[in-house]
């Protein structure tokens, strides 16, 4: 069954009732993510993203408060792009398996573009 983000977000299947003020893109885009205690990066999945943060999909249980380096992956180009964030609710969702909400540093215009950027490649 494939949800929507709207629906993942306000229905209470994940346990929560998300009561943002900012609208929630669903973007499938790759990341990668160290904790600023480790040089290990390990590969995590975007699942949304908004105006403050990211929702991610990862193999590792990350504590809340964990700050993060990210590498975001553009569709368009495969360009890399790093930024900081924290780890502000972590939620295991099946088997090594966790649905991670990250707040992003400076998240404004970053979001913006990559947004823009997403919805080039998907309608280009």
């Amino acid at each position: 069954m494939h949800l929507s983000s709207e629906e993942l977000f306000s229905n209470g299947e994940l346990g929560f009732d998300d009561r943002r003020l900012f609208a929630r893109f669903r973007a499938e885009l790759s990341l990668k993510y160290s904790s600023l205690d480790s040089n290990r990066q390990i590969k995590a999945s975007i699942h949304d993203l908004g105006a403050k943060g990211l929702g991610v999909f990862t193999d590792e249980v990350l504590a809340p408060q964990s700050q993060l380096d990210i590498w975001l992956k553009m569709p368009d180009n495969d360009e890399e792009i790093l930024t900081k964030g924290k780890v502000i609710w972590s939620e295991r969702i099946g088997p090594n398996k966790y649905r991670v909400g990250i707040e992003l540093e400076k998240p404004e215009l970053m979001v913006i573009s990559i947004v823009l950027r997403t919805i080039h490649v998907e309608t280009g």
